[in-house]
């Protein structure tokens, strides 16, 4: 028979109201709890670096009621960008030519503003608000959050969607995480006004985002523009772009002993962005070399997801979006990254609530030993 436990969502970013917008569509129980109050729910992260999110439109499609796809077009991202790639490629660039090279999409995809899509997928969804998780186990057939506010709720499986600094994961880990070693990368995330004029030759090779390579050096460029927000205090011929390169951390790379690390300060890490793109083709090269003195340098999350399983809760706690995957992949597509996950247990939470007979959250969990 199908269960009536509720779905707990832990997190109330877009990978949980997604999740909350599709258990509403497929009439399955669900609550979503989030540890922000309820006045600063509306803003919530739109003060982030990045503020664009790049989803294949079926995920999209399948998990949100009709009306709501049909408002997706209010959420682009750029005014006059480009929305839908129709045609299923983008192109990837390379930073010492500027050459490109066509690349095939995995499917069609949708390129949103993270904050207009947060505020539409707030439609209809009532969220638990001030809830910090602090506790969570597994009684009988069922899971059991309890929160800081010492209320508790029981439910058939809980989804930790609460960033990255996840305190689902955090409790189902709590060996901590791995060290940034492991994970073999190095970040820098720049955000910055330019000049309308200075960004024209990167606009007119994409109206959008940029995807650039170095293969001999290992270097990735990913480049967004996004509009301003009407609080923006910058003049109206300035552009807001952002910039995430990566590098590999690794000993003997650029003719290097040891692995180069992150600078500690603004001025170190503005000269390590220009010594890497000294080899860089125009317009690429200009873009680091004369970066707005006023940009926002520092250095991105680096830190390392976790399996979305632990044996201690078998099958029923896991993790979604950034919780699961901390950092964007190495050209900065952290929706994409993880719309691979929710699309499988979106799958599974169907067959969860479904028709038929017990759901075997044992084989479940052997899953997400493998899948997530």
């Amino acid at each position: 028979m199908s269960t009536e436990q509720p779905v707990i969502i832990v997190g109330a970013g877009v990978t949980g109201l997604i999740f909350a917008q599709a258990c509403q569509k497929k009439r399955i129980p669900f609550r979503i709890f989030e540890r922000d109050d309820s006045a600063s729910l509306p803003k919530r992260r739109t003060a982030e670096g990045g503020l664009t999110e790049c989803w294949p439109l079926k995920v999209l499609e399948d998990a949100l009621p009709d009306e709501l796809v049909r408002r997706l077009s209010e959420c682009h991202a750029s005014e006059g960008g480009v929305g839908i790639r129709e045609e299923g490629h983008y192109d990837l660039f390379f930073l010492r030519t500027a050459e490109s090279q066509r690349q095939k999409c995995l499917s069609k995809c949708v390129r949103l503003s993270r904050e207009k899509l947060r505020m539409l997928l707030l439609t209809g969804i009532q969220v638990q608000c001030s809830k910090t998780l602090t506790e969570i186990s597994v009684i009988a057939d069922a899971v059991k959050a309890v929160f800081s506010d010492r209320t508790s709720e029981t439910g058939s499986i809980l989804i930790g969607c609460d960033g990255s600094d996840s305190t689902v994961s955090r409790i189902m880990h709590p060996q901590g995480f791995q060290t940034e070693e492991d994970f073999g990368v190095r970040r820098l995330l720049a955000t910055a006004y330019y000049p309308t004029s200075e960004l024209f030759a990167i606009r007119n090779m994409s109206p959008f985002f940029l995807r650039c390579i170095d293969p001999p050096t290992g270097i990735s460029l990913y480049i967004t523009f996004f509009e301003k927000s009407p609080r923006d205090s910058h003049s109206d011929d300035t552009e807001k772009c952002q910039l995430l390169i990566s590098w590999p951390y690794r000993p003997n790379w650029l003719d290097r002993v040891d692995p180069t690390d992150c600078p500690n300060t603004k001025i170190g890490q503005r000269a390590l962005l220009k010594h890497l793109s000294e080899s860089w083709a125009e317009p690429f090269r200009s873009l680091i070399q004369n970066m707005p003195r006023d940009a926002d340098i520092h250095p991105a999350d680096n830190a390392n997801g976790f399996t979305g399983y632990s044996p201690a809760f078998g099958g029923r706690v896991t993790l979604a979006g950034r919780a699961l995957n901390p950092v964007p992949t190495r050209l900065g597509e952290g929706a994409e990254s993880s719309s691979a996950s929710v699309e499988w247990l979106l799958g599974f939470l169907k067959q969860m609530h479904g028709p038929g007979a017990d759901f075997d959250f044992e084989r479940f969990g052997n899953l997400l030993k493998e899948h997530v």
